[in-house]
C-alpha cells in the first residue's frame, strides 16, 4: 500500500527518547530559585531512531523520505485569514512503526520533522541510518489531557488496580500512581474537603498506601553525587577564610539510572516526569546517606529502548530548596473570592408584539418563557414568585399550582426527566393521561413558538416512541396553547383548542428552588382571560370600527387593539426586597 507521508520504518533496539524543559530560572539567594517555562510547548521531545544493517534499498527508501519533506509546502490553509501554508511539510510517524510507551492515537496524528540524519555505508548492500524526529508544536496546556506519553484512564472505583498504574482524579485533576504490592479496587485517591480557614475545595489525598503523588521508583545501582557547596572567601594578610554562603548552600544533584525496567514501569515513570512538565517539584528519598523525603524538579530525561518490554531511563534530579508535600502544593493557591448571588432576568417580558405578526385575540392564551440566571458565585435560593395583571386579564406562574414556590427549571435534568404523563383531562386527540417525551427544544412567540412532544409507551428505562402510520406519534402545542398532530389521518391536522398547557407538569415534577453559581434556567408565565366584552370601548375616537354620523355625538361601539401589562415580583436569598419585571402582550380585536 502506498503512502507519502507516514513515516513507517521500523527502528531498531537501542532507540532513544530524549525529554528537555525549556525554562528560565530565577534566583533569589540563599540558594532559592524558581523555574518558569519559557512558553506553552517548552517541553521538548527528540526521538533518535537507529537503523542498522539495512539493505541498499531500504536505506535509500528511508533518506529519501526524509529529503522529500524537508522542500517547501504550498497548499490551500486551514485558517480563512492565510491564502497559502507555506513551510516544512513534516510527517506523521506511523503508529506500527511507534514503539511503547508512545504508541498512541494523539501521537499518530502529530506532525513530526527530521532536519539531521546520518547515513553510513559499512559494506556491500548493508547500511547503517540514524536520524531525529522532533514534534514543535505540542502545548503544555494539554498537561492534563497528553503530551507525548499515552494518557492514563480517568480512575474508575470497579477496576482493580496494581503496581505501576496510573488514574487520573477529575476530582482534584491530578494524575496518581498505584505504589502497594497488593491489588484492589475501590481506593479512592483524594477528596474534596473543608481545610484551612473554612476552605470548601482543599483537596485531601486519601489511601496513600496505595496511591502516590511522589517519586516512589528505586534507581538502579551506580549513584554519583558531585557537591561543590557555595561558599564565600575573605582572605586577610595572606590567611584564608570560608564561610557559607547564606543558607541551602550544597543543594544535591542527582544523576540518576533506571535500567532494565518492563512496559508498566517504565510508562509509569515517564508519564511522572512528563506530568511535572520540567518545572514543577515533587517528593523523592534518594539512596542512603541522603535518605530522606526532599523536593526535586526534573529539567531532563532520557529514555532508551532496549529491546522487548525491557527499557532504561536516566534522569537528572536537582534538588528543590523547599519541602512541600504535593497535597500541600495542590492547595497552594488562595482560593478566590466568590461572589455573591445576584438574579437578574429580562423585563419587559413581551408575549405578543404589535406589528410583528403577534396576534392574540379575545378568548385566546398565550405563553411566554422567561430566562432567570444567577451571575454571582454562591448559590441562590428562589423564595417566591407572583405574576399580576394591572387592569383586567390574568398572568399565571405554570406550575405553581396556587402557591408562591417558584418552579424553576434549571441545568442538570437527563433524559427520564423529560418523560411524564399528562393530566387526565383537558387535551385534545385523546392524549388525556397519555405519557410523553418533552423536546429540549423550545421556540419562543406565540404564533409559531411552542414545543414538540412525542407519546412515548413503556416503562421507566425502556420507554420507546408509539408508532402511528409507521411513524412516532408526534404533536405541536403552540404558545397559544393549541395542538396539532403530525401523524394523523394520514395528513398534518389543523389546531385543536386544549385547555391546558403541555408542560405543566413537567414543571411540576422537575422544579428545584436553588439556583448555582452561573446557572441559567426559566419558568413559563400563562396569560389568559380576555374576552370580547373587555376590549368593548365607548365614545373614544380613531378606535372604532364604523362611525355612523359624524354630526352626531354618538359613535358606534367597537373592538380595540392595545397593550395589557402586569408585574412579575420574585423573592430570593440574593436580595432582601422583591426584584420586579413587567408583563406584556398585544391583545388584537381580530385576526
Amino acid at each position: 500500500m502506498w503512502t507519502s507521508n507516514k513515516f513507517f520504518y521500523d527502528a531498531d533496539y537501542g532507540s532513544t527518547v530524549n525529554f528537555k524543559a525549556n525554562n528560565i530560572k530565577h534566583e533569589y539567594g540563599n540558594g532559592y530559585y524558581i523555574l518558569q517555562p519559557k512558553g506553552i510547548n517548552a517541553l521538548t521531545f527528540e526521538v533518535n531512531l537507529k537503523f542498522d544493517n539495512r539493505t541498499n534499498k531500504e536505506a535509500n527508501s528511508i533518506i529519501h523520505f526524509v529529503e522529500n519533506h524537508l522542500g517547501q509546502l504550498e497548499v490551500d490553509a486551514s485558517s480563512p485569514n492565510l491564502k497559502y501554508k507555506q513551510g516544512i511539510s513534516g510527517f506523521r510517524w506511523d503508529g506500527n512503526a511507534m514503539f511503547n510507551p508512545y504508541r498512541s492515537t494523539e501521537n499518530e496524528a502529530k506532525t513530526f520533522y527530521c532536519s539531521e540524519f546520518n547515513h553510513a555505508l559499512s559494506f556491500e548492500n548493508s547500511n547503517n541510518v540514524s536520524l531525529k524526529l522532533r514534534n514543535l508544536d505540542t502545548s503544555s496546556l494539554r498537561k492534563s489531557e497528553q503530551l507525548f506519553i499515552r494518557k492514563a484512564e480517568t480512575f474508575d472505583s470497579t477496576m482493580v488496580y496494581e503496581k505501576n498504574d496510573v488514574a487520573f482524579y477529575t476530582g482534584n485533576h491530578s494524575y496518581y500512581y498505584w505504589h502497594s504490592d497488593s491489588s484492589t479496587s475501590n481506593k479512592v485517591p483524594a477528596e474534596i474537603t473543608t481545610g484551612f480557614n473554612g476552605r470548601l475545595d482543599y483537596k485531601k489525598d486519601l489511601h496513600t498506601g496505595y496511591w502516590t503523588r511522589d517519586f516512589f521508583w528505586k534507581p538502579s545501582l551506580g549513584l554519583s553525587v558531585d557537591q561543590k557547596p557555595r561558599m564565600n572567601e575573605i582572605e586577610l594578610g595572606g590567611y584564608l577564610q570560608l564561610y557559607n554562603d547564606g543558607i541551602n548552600e550544597s543543594l544535591l544533584n542527582l544523576d540518576l539510572q533506571f535500567n532494565n525496567r518492563d512496559d508498566e514501569e517504565t510508562y509509569a515513570i515517564l508519564h511522572f516526569l512528563e506530568q511535572k512538565l520540567g518545572y514543577k517539584p515533587f517528593n523523592f528519598t534518594p539512596p542512603a546517606p541522603y535518605n530522606r523525603k526532599q523536593n526535586f524538579v526534573c529539567q531532563e530525561w532520557s529514555h532508551t529502548y532496549n529491546y522487548k518490554n525491557n527499557h532504561s531511563i536516566s534522569a537528572r534530579f536537582e534538588q528543590f530548596p523547599f519541602n512541600i508535600d504535593e497535597q500541600d502544593f495542590t492547595n497552594l493557591d488562595t482560593p478566590p473570592e466568590l461572589a455573591e448571588p445576584e438574579l437578574i432576568f429580562s423585563s419587559p417580558i413581551s408575549f405578543s408584539i404589535k406589528d410583528q405578526g403577534e396576534q392574540i385575540i379575545p378568548g385566546e392564551k398565550g405563553k411566554a418563557r422567561i430566562k432567570l440566571m444567577n451571575i454571582g458565585d454562591k448559590p441562590l435560593t428562589l423564595i417566591s414568585a407572583e405574576a399580576i395583571e394591572r387592569d383586567i386579564g390574568s398572568f399565571a406562574i405554570i406550575g405553581q399550582a396556587g402557591s408562591a414556590n417558584v418552579p424553576f427549571i434549571g441545568d442538570g435534568l437527563n433524559r427520564e426527566d423529560y418523560i411524564y404523563d399528562l393530566p387526565s383531562a383537558g387535551f385534545p386527540f385523546g392524549l388525556n393521561g397519555k405519557t410523553i417525551k418533552l423536546s429540549k427544544s423550545y421556540t419562543p412567540g406565540v404564533s409559531d413558538g411552542g414545543q414538540i412532544f412525542t407519546v412515548v409507551t413503556g416503562s421507566p428505562g425502556n420507554y420507546k416512541s408509539e408508532i402511528v402510520n409507521s411513524v412516532p406519534n408526534v404533536f405541536f402545542q403552540n404558545n397559544r396553547g393549541q395542538i396539532k398532530s403530525g401523524v394523523s389521518e394520514p395528513f398534518n391536522t389543523a389546531y385543536r383548542e386544549c385547555n391546558k398547557f403541555a408542560v405543566e407538569n413537567f414543571f411540576i415534577n422537575n422544579q428545584k428552588s436553588t439556583i448555582a453559581g452561573g446557572e441559567e434556567g426559566y419558568i413559563d408565565i400563562e396569560f389568559f382571560g380576555i374576552n370580547n366584552s373587555d376590549v368593548n370601548v365607548e365614545l373614544v375616537d380613531g378606535f372604532t370600527d364604523e362611525i355612523v354620523d359624524n354630526n352626531s355625538d354618538i359613535i358606534l361601539v367597537g373592538l380595540v387593539n392595545k397593550y395589557y401589562f402586569g408585574d412579575l415580583y420574585i423573592r430570593s436569598s440574593a436580595s432582601s426586597h422583591l426584584q420586579k419585571g413587567e408583563l406584556k402582550i398585544f391583545v388584537a380585536a381580530e385576526k
